[in-house]
C-alpha cells in the first residue's frame, strides 16, 4: 500500500497504473474490499484537527467527512479525514489518484472514469453519494483554483 503519494508527477488518467487501484480490483469478494480500505484508512496522513472546519466539510456525508485542496507549482494535492474507516480509506483513495494532477485533468476526468473504478459497488447508498460530492469537490476547487 503506498500511502500517500510523494511527487506530483504521480497522477496517471489511467488509474490502473496506480497500484492501489490495481490492488483493490483483485480483491474477490466484498469483505477483503472493505478489509484493504479500513487497513488503507490507517496508513494515510489525515488532515489535521485544526484544518477541519465548515469550509471543508462534504455536506450529507452521515460519517463527517472533510476534504481540503491546495494547489502546489499547479498541481493538486488534497487531503482527507473521515470519522469512519471505509469512508477514510475511499476518500484517501480518491485523493491520491488526484494527487499531482493539474486543474485540466481534474476537469478532464468523467463520471465513467470514475465509475470504472467499481469504488461504489463497495459502498452503501449514502457512501456512494459521498464518493460524488468529492469528486464535486475536486472539481470545484480545480474550477475556482480555491
Amino acid at each position: 500500500m503506498s500511502g500517500h503519494p510523494s511527487s506530483p508527477s504521480l497522477f496517471h488518467r489511467n488509474f490502473l497504473e496506480v497500484e492501489d487501484i490495481r490492488d483493490l480490483l483483485t480483491l474477490s469478494t466484498y469483505e477483503d474490499r472493505l478489509l484493504f480500505l479500513t487497513e488503507r484508512s490507517i496508513k494515510v496522513p489525515l488532515l489535521a484537527l485544526e484544518e477541519r472546519d465548515d469550509t471543508c466539510k462534504v455536506k450529507g456525508c452521515l460519517s463527517g467527512l472533510w476534504i481540503k485542496g491546495s494547489q502546489k507549482n499547479g498541481t493538486w494535492e488534497f487531503r482527507t479525514f473521515s470519522e469512519s474507516s471505509v469512508v477514510l480509506g475511499v476518500a484517501s483513495l480518491l485523493c491520491d489518484l488526484f494527487f499531482g494532477a493539474t486543474s485540466e485533468e481534474v476537469l478532464s476526468i468523467t463520471d465513467d472514469e470514475i465509475a470504472a473504478l467499481t469504488i461504489d459497488q463497495l459502498l452503501s447508498l449514502n457512501r456512494r453519494q459521498a464518493v460524488a460530492r468529492i469528486i464535486e469537490y475536486f472539481r470545484s476547487c480545480a474550477k475556482n483554483g480555491t
